[in-house]
Protein backbone atom coordinates (compact mmCIF):
# COMPACT_ATOMS: atom_id res chain seq x y z
CA UNK A 1 0.00 0.00 0.00
CA UNK A 2 1.33 3.42 -0.91
CA UNK A 3 2.08 5.64 2.10
CA UNK A 4 -0.80 8.15 2.38
CA UNK A 5 1.37 11.27 2.44
CA UNK A 6 3.28 10.17 -0.66
CA UNK A 7 0.09 10.51 -2.71
CA UNK A 8 0.42 14.27 -2.56
CA UNK A 9 2.25 15.73 -5.55
CA UNK A 10 4.51 18.45 -4.16
CA UNK A 11 4.22 20.61 -7.28
CA UNK A 12 0.41 20.63 -7.17
CA UNK A 13 -0.60 23.64 -5.04
CA UNK A 14 -4.37 23.39 -5.44
CA UNK A 15 -6.81 22.88 -2.58
CA UNK A 16 -6.54 21.15 -0.18
CA UNK A 17 -2.95 22.49 -0.13
CA UNK A 18 -1.54 25.92 0.67
CA UNK A 19 1.84 27.37 -0.15
CA UNK A 20 3.31 29.13 2.87
CA UNK A 21 6.63 30.22 4.32
CA UNK A 22 8.21 28.28 7.17
CA UNK A 23 11.37 29.16 9.06
CA UNK A 24 14.19 26.62 9.03
CA UNK A 25 17.55 26.96 10.73
CA UNK A 26 20.09 28.56 8.40
CA UNK A 27 23.88 28.08 8.30
CA UNK A 28 25.60 28.99 11.57
CA UNK A 29 28.66 27.77 13.47
CA UNK A 30 27.59 28.36 17.07
CA UNK A 31 24.94 26.37 18.89
CA UNK A 32 21.42 27.81 18.40
CA UNK A 33 19.51 29.08 21.44
CA UNK A 34 15.79 29.88 21.71
CA UNK A 35 13.98 31.80 24.46
CA UNK A 36 10.33 30.77 24.72
CA UNK A 37 9.17 34.01 26.32
CA UNK A 38 11.51 36.51 24.65
CA UNK A 39 12.44 35.77 21.02
CA UNK A 40 14.56 38.95 20.93
CA UNK A 41 17.17 37.00 22.92
CA UNK A 42 17.34 34.12 20.45
CA UNK A 43 20.68 33.11 18.94
CA UNK A 44 19.89 31.65 15.56
CA UNK A 45 19.98 32.15 11.82
CA UNK A 46 16.67 31.89 9.99
CA UNK A 47 16.21 30.49 6.49
CA UNK A 48 12.70 31.25 5.21
CA UNK A 49 11.49 28.65 2.73
CA UNK A 50 8.21 28.50 0.84
CA UNK A 51 6.77 24.99 1.05
CA UNK A 52 3.56 23.20 0.14
CA UNK A 53 1.51 22.27 3.22
CA UNK A 54 -1.27 19.74 2.63
CA UNK A 55 -4.52 19.51 4.52
CA UNK A 56 -4.23 16.06 6.12
CA UNK A 57 -7.94 15.70 6.88
CA UNK A 58 -8.70 13.48 3.86
CA UNK A 59 -6.08 11.01 5.14
CA UNK A 60 -6.42 11.45 8.90
CA UNK A 61 -7.69 7.91 9.53
CA UNK A 62 -4.61 6.46 7.81
CA UNK A 63 -2.05 8.36 9.89
CA UNK A 64 -0.08 6.49 12.54
CA UNK A 65 1.92 7.63 15.55
CA UNK A 66 4.41 4.85 14.89
CA UNK A 67 4.99 5.70 11.22
CA UNK A 68 4.18 9.39 10.72
CA UNK A 69 4.52 10.57 14.31
CA UNK A 70 1.16 12.31 14.69
CA UNK A 71 -2.56 11.69 14.58
CA UNK A 72 -5.82 13.54 15.18
CA UNK A 73 -8.48 12.20 17.56
CA UNK A 74 -11.98 13.32 18.46
CA UNK A 75 -12.20 14.34 22.08
CA UNK A 76 -14.68 16.69 23.69
CA UNK A 77 -13.16 18.33 26.75
CA UNK A 78 -15.00 19.65 29.79
CA UNK A 79 -12.29 22.27 30.34
CA UNK A 80 -13.77 25.78 30.22
CA UNK A 81 -10.91 28.07 31.23
CA UNK A 82 -7.53 27.01 29.88
CA UNK A 83 -5.80 29.65 32.03
CA UNK A 84 -7.25 28.36 35.29
CA UNK A 85 -4.45 26.14 36.60
CA UNK A 86 -6.72 24.49 39.17
CA UNK A 87 -9.27 23.55 36.50
CA UNK A 88 -6.50 22.26 34.21
CA UNK A 89 -5.29 20.03 37.05
CA UNK A 90 -8.74 18.84 38.09
CA UNK A 91 -10.43 18.43 34.70
CA UNK A 92 -8.00 18.42 31.79
CA UNK A 93 -5.11 16.28 33.04
CA UNK A 94 -7.32 13.25 33.87
CA UNK A 95 -9.01 13.58 30.46
CA UNK A 96 -5.68 13.56 28.65
CA UNK A 97 -4.39 10.65 30.71
CA UNK A 98 -7.37 8.54 29.62
CA UNK A 99 -7.02 9.55 25.96
CA UNK A 100 -3.29 8.84 25.77
CA UNK A 101 -3.60 5.52 27.61
CA UNK A 102 -6.30 4.33 25.23
CA UNK A 103 -4.48 5.59 22.14
CA UNK A 104 -1.08 4.09 22.93
CA UNK A 105 -1.88 1.05 25.08
CA UNK A 106 0.73 2.25 27.58
CA UNK A 107 1.02 0.63 31.01
CA UNK A 108 1.27 4.03 32.69
CA UNK A 109 0.78 7.63 31.53
CA UNK A 110 1.90 10.84 33.22
CA UNK A 111 0.59 14.25 32.16
CA UNK A 112 2.69 17.28 33.07
CA UNK A 113 1.13 19.58 35.68
CA UNK A 114 0.62 22.56 33.37
CA UNK A 115 0.29 23.33 29.70
CA UNK A 116 1.63 26.09 27.47
CA UNK A 117 -0.98 28.62 26.33
CA UNK A 118 -0.07 30.22 23.01
CA UNK A 119 -1.62 33.35 21.52
CA UNK A 120 -1.17 34.62 17.98
CA UNK A 121 0.10 38.19 17.69
CA UNK A 122 -3.33 39.43 16.62
CA UNK A 123 -4.87 38.31 19.92
CA UNK A 124 -5.97 41.25 22.13
CA UNK A 125 -4.02 39.88 25.10
CA UNK A 126 -0.96 38.71 23.16
CA UNK A 127 2.02 38.72 25.51
CA UNK A 128 -0.09 38.29 28.65
CA UNK A 129 1.60 36.72 31.63
CA UNK A 130 1.61 32.94 31.44
CA UNK A 131 1.27 32.81 27.65
CA UNK A 132 3.70 32.58 24.77
CA UNK A 133 3.60 33.04 21.02
CA UNK A 134 3.20 30.23 18.45
CA UNK A 135 6.70 28.93 17.71
CA UNK A 136 7.35 29.76 14.07
CA UNK A 137 10.63 27.95 13.54
CA UNK A 138 10.80 24.30 12.51
CA UNK A 139 11.64 22.33 15.65
CA UNK A 140 11.00 19.25 17.76
CA UNK A 141 10.81 19.55 21.52
CA UNK A 142 13.36 17.01 22.72
CA UNK A 143 16.61 15.24 21.89
CA UNK A 144 18.14 11.91 22.87
CA UNK A 145 19.47 13.65 25.99
CA UNK A 146 16.52 15.78 27.09
CA UNK A 147 13.89 13.04 26.62
CA UNK A 148 15.26 10.84 29.44
CA UNK A 149 15.96 13.98 31.51
CA UNK A 150 12.23 14.76 31.48
CA UNK A 151 11.45 11.31 32.90
CA UNK A 152 14.06 11.80 35.62
CA UNK A 153 12.41 15.10 36.57
CA UNK A 154 8.96 13.50 36.93
CA UNK A 155 9.79 10.29 38.83
CA UNK A 156 11.80 9.21 41.81
CA UNK A 157 15.34 8.09 41.09
CA UNK A 158 14.42 4.45 41.68
CA UNK A 159 11.36 4.44 39.43
CA UNK A 160 13.09 6.48 36.73
CA UNK A 161 15.87 3.89 36.56
CA UNK A 162 13.31 1.13 35.99
CA UNK A 163 11.27 3.09 33.46
CA UNK A 164 14.30 4.26 31.46
CA UNK A 165 15.35 0.63 30.99
CA UNK A 166 12.10 0.03 29.06
CA UNK A 167 10.38 1.79 26.21
CA UNK A 168 8.83 5.18 26.86
CA UNK A 169 7.55 7.96 24.61
CA UNK A 170 6.72 11.66 25.03
CA UNK A 171 3.79 13.35 23.32
CA UNK A 172 2.56 16.88 22.83
CA UNK A 173 -1.22 17.05 23.23
CA UNK A 174 -2.30 20.12 21.23
CA UNK A 175 -5.73 21.72 21.08
CA UNK A 176 -7.05 24.91 19.48
CA UNK A 177 -9.39 26.82 21.78
CA UNK A 178 -10.13 29.59 19.27
CA UNK A 179 -12.81 29.14 16.62
CA UNK A 180 -11.73 28.01 13.14
CA UNK A 181 -10.15 28.95 10.86
CA UNK A 182 -6.87 29.51 12.69
CA UNK A 183 -4.75 32.34 11.34
CA UNK A 184 -1.53 30.63 12.52
CA UNK A 185 -2.19 26.87 12.42
CA UNK A 186 0.33 24.17 13.23
CA UNK A 187 2.24 22.47 10.40
CA UNK A 188 3.62 18.94 10.87
CA UNK A 189 6.34 17.18 8.91
CA UNK A 190 5.97 13.46 8.23
CA UNK A 191 8.64 11.80 10.38
CA UNK A 192 9.42 9.38 7.55
CA UNK A 193 10.63 12.25 5.37
CA UNK A 194 13.23 13.48 7.90
CA UNK A 195 16.90 12.52 7.61
CA UNK A 196 19.39 12.43 10.49
CA UNK A 197 21.51 15.14 8.86
CA UNK A 198 18.54 17.56 8.95
CA UNK A 199 18.74 17.83 12.76
CA UNK A 200 20.67 20.49 14.69
CA UNK A 201 20.67 20.33 18.49
CA UNK A 202 19.86 23.59 20.29
CA UNK A 203 19.33 25.12 23.72
CA UNK A 204 15.77 26.02 24.69
CA UNK A 205 15.27 28.50 27.54
CA UNK A 206 12.03 28.67 29.52
CA UNK A 207 11.22 31.24 32.19
CA UNK A 208 12.28 34.79 33.03
CA UNK A 209 15.88 35.84 33.77
CA UNK A 210 16.98 34.46 37.11
CA UNK A 211 14.48 31.59 36.94
CA UNK A 212 15.46 30.15 33.59
CA UNK A 213 15.35 26.45 32.80
CA UNK A 214 17.49 25.25 29.88
CA UNK A 215 17.00 21.98 28.04
CA UNK A 216 18.14 20.52 24.74
CA UNK A 217 15.81 20.69 21.75
CA UNK A 218 16.08 19.85 18.07
CA UNK A 219 15.92 22.26 15.14
CA UNK A 220 16.01 21.43 11.46
CA UNK A 221 17.66 22.52 8.25
CA UNK A 222 15.68 22.57 5.02
CA UNK A 223 15.38 19.35 3.05
CA UNK A 224 13.22 19.33 -0.12
CA UNK A 225 12.13 15.79 0.78
CA UNK A 226 10.18 17.02 3.81
CA UNK A 227 6.44 16.37 3.52
CA UNK A 228 4.38 19.05 5.29
CA UNK A 229 0.76 18.75 6.40
CA UNK A 230 -1.74 20.46 8.70
CA UNK A 231 -5.27 19.90 9.92
CA UNK A 232 -7.33 22.76 8.58
CA UNK A 233 -10.06 24.34 10.73
CA UNK A 234 -9.39 22.50 13.95
CA UNK A 235 -12.09 22.82 16.61
CA UNK A 236 -11.84 22.44 20.37
CA UNK A 237 -13.46 19.00 20.14
CA UNK A 238 -10.32 17.71 18.40
CA UNK A 239 -6.97 16.77 19.91
CA UNK A 240 -3.76 16.65 17.91
CA UNK A 241 -1.30 14.10 19.32
CA UNK A 242 2.32 14.63 18.27
CA UNK A 243 5.13 12.28 19.27
CA UNK A 244 8.14 14.29 20.38
CA UNK A 245 10.31 11.43 21.64
CA UNK A 246 10.43 7.63 21.57
CA UNK A 247 13.18 5.54 23.13
CA UNK A 248 12.55 2.97 20.38
CA UNK A 249 14.18 4.55 17.34
CA UNK A 250 12.65 1.98 14.99
CA UNK A 251 9.43 4.02 15.38
CA UNK A 252 8.78 7.65 14.46
CA UNK A 253 10.24 9.70 17.29
CA UNK A 254 10.80 13.27 16.14
CA UNK A 255 8.25 15.28 14.21
CA UNK A 256 9.39 18.68 12.98
CA UNK A 257 6.57 21.16 13.46
CA UNK A 258 5.99 24.90 13.37
CA UNK A 259 3.30 27.53 13.40
CA UNK A 260 2.78 29.23 10.05
CA UNK A 261 0.71 32.10 8.72
CA UNK A 262 -2.02 30.54 6.60
CA UNK A 263 -2.39 32.65 3.43
CA UNK A 264 -5.84 31.17 2.82
CA UNK A 265 -7.23 32.35 6.18
CA UNK A 266 -9.62 35.33 5.83
CA UNK A 267 -8.40 38.69 7.20
CA UNK A 268 -10.95 38.55 10.01
CA UNK A 269 -10.06 34.99 11.09
CA UNK A 270 -9.95 34.64 14.90
CA UNK A 271 -6.47 34.98 16.38
CA UNK A 272 -5.23 31.54 17.34
CA UNK A 273 -5.50 30.51 20.98
CA UNK A 274 -4.14 27.06 21.74
CA UNK A 275 -2.70 24.96 24.54
CA UNK A 276 -0.26 22.11 24.39
CA UNK A 277 0.63 19.91 27.31
CA UNK A 278 3.15 17.08 27.52
CA UNK A 279 2.33 13.46 28.28
CA UNK A 280 4.75 10.59 28.91
CA UNK A 281 3.74 7.00 28.19
CA UNK A 282 5.57 4.05 29.76
CA UNK A 283 5.41 0.62 28.17
CA UNK A 284 6.16 -2.96 29.09
CA UNK A 285 8.72 -4.90 27.04
CA UNK A 286 6.03 -5.94 24.59
CA UNK A 287 3.70 -3.32 23.18
CA UNK A 288 1.36 -3.23 20.17
CA UNK A 289 1.65 -0.57 17.49
CA UNK A 290 0.16 2.71 18.62
CA UNK A 291 -2.26 4.99 16.82
CA UNK A 292 -2.80 2.46 14.01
Amino acid sequence: MQEPLRRFAAADVRPPAVEATVEYLGPMEERPCFHMSDPSRDRNVVERVKVVIWNARPLQHELSLDRHGFTLVRHRTALQNLRDSEEVQRVYRPELERVLTELTGAQRVLIQPSGVVRLAERAPDFGATGTTHPAQQVHSDYSRRSGPALVESLLSREEAKVRLARRFAIYSLWRAFSDPPQDVPLALCDAQSVAAQDVVLSDVVIGPPGKEIVFEGSNFRYNPRHRWTYFRDMGREELLVIKTYDSDDSRAWRVPHTGFVDPSAPPDAPARVSMDIRGVAFFDAENPDEGS
